[in-house]
């Protein structure tokens, strides 16, 4: 009998925090945005760079995955090379609020579509910054599109939508 007591006591105490708990993530209130929740749109990316891109070098390009919902207007606010320069102290101050990841691409090249480098897309955008030798703020949200290619030129870059960067060559140079 005293054993039934407390187990009823326990189970009503678990009932009420389940019930708290729900109510917190309901209510917007729970932990701040670290994961979890909405998935960015895009799934697939595509590169194409032209000849003589970035003053013919390779060109630097980071994907950054903003989790935190008070961090898409900050990162949206950098230019690339503000970006290059102030990164470190931006993910020491943001643990878990934002993903990146570093690619570069010479050249002529040409990549295929592939999946984004993360492997959680949760997210609230999804920002690419190239890194030219030219001034610049050489940033794109792309988190709109389910797919897009990005076209690496002379002095900047351009988003197209779709993944298919197949469609003809590498343009010979320019700014297309």
């Amino acid at each position: 009998m005293i054993a039934e007591a407390r187990w009823a006591r326990h189970a009503s105490g678990v009932q009420q925090w389940m019930a708290v708990v729900l109510l917190l993530g309901l209510s917007g209130c729970a932990t701040p945005f670290i994961g979890g929740g909405d998935a960015i749109q895009t799934e697939r990316f595509s590169v194409r760079v032209v000849g003589d891109a970035n003053q013919s070098s390779p060109v630097p390009v980071e994907f950054i995955l903003v989790r935190d919902p008070e961090l898409v207007e900050v990162v949206q606010g950098y230019t690339a090379g503000e970006w290059r320069e102030g990164r470190a102290q931006f993910l020491r101050d943001n643990p878990g609020g934002v993903l990146t990841e570093r690619k570069e691409y010479v050249p002529g090249q040409v990549v295929s579509a592939r999946p984004l480098p993360f492997d959680d897309r949760s997210g609230r955008a999804l920002i690419v910054f190239a890194h030219y030798r030219s001034p610049g703020e050489h940033r794109a949200r792309v988190d709109h599109l389910s797919a897009f290619t990005l076209l690496l030129q002379r002095d900047e870059f351009e988003v197209l939508p779709g993944a298919d960067a197949s469609a003809g060559p590498a343009p010979e140079g320019g700014d297309g």
